[in-house]
């Protein structure tokens, strides 16, 4: 019940039906992943909340933010909005007997299947190019947008109760009054490569350096200072008024981060680090290389669930909850040997995890072509 032979895809009603069904997969997954991105996006928005209170930044910085975040969000949403299409498309298309009425008419099940493969295939092109390109594009865009809208508006962001980071000085204050005096302010400065420095006050203010740049005046604190190579003796301070420069230094550096980095520069990165680094890195590249096969393992999963149980007239709900039930099976083992891929056989596992479905649809395969080999010698008998 796998491949239809070409007489019945030259049939010009079957080619129409095909049509319906990529037709309903391409909307539905177009207008459940825009749900999905919408949700995901909203989510993603409370981490900015802060920021656009304080801070009266335009709508295009607002927005662009988001449109930065986009390829990162289609990365999640793409997937399982293929699969909620599958789930629906195929639930709807059995509970009103199509697929039982062609079935009877001899209609291979690779009819219904092929459409839902030629879509993934596609969708599996489309995720690589996020995830390979776009993904750490926007990543960087994003960062290099975010360091200059803290830098500009470097006062007015320093929320209460936040962690606020600033061109590499990570600030905190527990209370801000109506005219911008702070109080308990903890800054832990790490833009020198050679040293860090722990700054506390009780009260604190901003005002405009000599240069046109932005000074953060900290009133009755310490200064505690230690090396890098603790080459030096520690140092600590007590100071009634103590200024901090709040522009950025010329030779602070900013390190990637795994998820801003190209797959080349991830392989680069990985030999010099430390075994924890190499986890890390080893994870990401994983992630970018399997995460966009998703929608093939949906694909084949949730169409073999719905082909096999076609005929159960009984229980017709049971079909989409067993399809979700045996995809999220697959998703959780692949996504857990992704976290312990250093484990052998967890990768082991992952690795069969994903040609598992592979092996069943080949196999079916071969089933079809012997029952069709011995129909055609039954009938040359006859």
């Amino acid at each position: 019940m796998l491949f239809a032979s070409f007489d019945i895809y030259l049939n010009v009603p079957m080619v129409l039906f095909q049509k319906y069904i990529s037709r309903s997969i391409i909307f539905a997954t177009l207008g459940i992943s825009c749900i999905l991105t919408t949700i995901i996006w909203m989510t993603q928005s409370f981490r900015f909340c802060s920021l656009i209170a304080y801070s009266g930044i335009s709508f295009s910085d607002f927005l662009s933010f988001f449109i930065f975040l986009l390829p990162n969000v289609m990365m999640i949403a793409l997937p399982f909005g293929f699969l909620l299409a599958i789930l629906f498309v195929y639930y709807k298309i059995i509970n009103d007997h199509e697929m039982e009425a062609a079935l009877c008419c001899g209609v291979a099940g690779s009819f219904f299947a092929y459409p839902c493969f030629a879509i993934a295939v596609f969708m599996v092109g489309f995720l690589y190019s996020i995830s390979l390109f776009l993904l750490p594009i926007s990543f960087q865009e994003f960062k290099k947008k975010e360091r200059e809208i803290r830098s500009n508006i470097a006062p007015s962001i320093l929320a209460p109760k936040q962690f606020i980071r600033i061109n590499g000085r990570t600030i905190y204050v527990s209370e801000r009054d109506a005219g911008n005096v702070f109080k308990n302010i903890i800054v832990y400065d790490e833009s020198d490569p050679k040293k860090r420095t722990l700054i506390t006050g009780k009260k604190a203010s901003t005002e405009a350096s000599a240069d046109g740049g932005i000074n953060f005046v900290i009133t009755n604190g310490t200064h505690q200072e230690i090396t890098i190579d603790r080459s030096a003796q520690p140092f600590f301070l007590k100071f009634k008024r103590y200024t901090v420069n709040l522009e950025p230094r010329k030779d602070f550096l900013v390190e990637k981060k795994p998820h801003e980095s190209f797959i080349h520069e991830l392989i680069l990165n990985r030999n010099g680090g430390d075994d924890e680094k190499k986890r890390v890195y080893d994870a990401e590249i994983l992630y970018r290389i399997v995460f966009p096969l998703m929608p093939i393992i949906f694909a084949l999963v949730s169409v073999f669930v719905f082909l096999k149980t076609s005929a159960q007239r009984k229980n017709k709900w049971k079909q989409p909850l067993m399809a979700t039930s045996m995809v999220m099976l697959f998703e959780t083992v692949i996504l857990f040997g992704l976290y312990k891929f250093s484990n052998p056989l967890f990768s082991f596992i992952m690795v069969f995890a994903m040609l598992f479905p592979v092996i069943i649809w080949l196999y079916e395969l071969f089933r079809e072509e012997k029952i069709k080999a011995a129909d055609e010698l039954l009938r040359r008998e006859i």
